[in-house]
């Protein structure tokens, strides 16, 4: 059994940005990761050990972090 210190439970999904450039007809899509547990966790497993607790969907890859 895996000891946490923090637990954060929320939200986890993929954002996909695109950017549309003027000068020319390019457009860039960028595939980040995204929600407010992924962004709690990260200056949270600063200070201790965090466990994250959401749901996914089919999408999203399996053992990713």
């Amino acid at each position: 059994m895996i000891d946490f210190n923090t637990v954060i439970i929320g939200n986890l999904a993929f954002d996909v940005n695109a950017f549309y450039f003027e000068n020319s007809n390019a457009v860039v899509n960028r595939t980040n990761i995204g929600g407010a547990c992924f962004y709690s966790a990260i200056p949270s497993s600063m200070f201790s050990k965090v466990g994250i607790v959401s749901r996914i969907g089919q999408d999203f890859k399996y053992g990713y972090f």
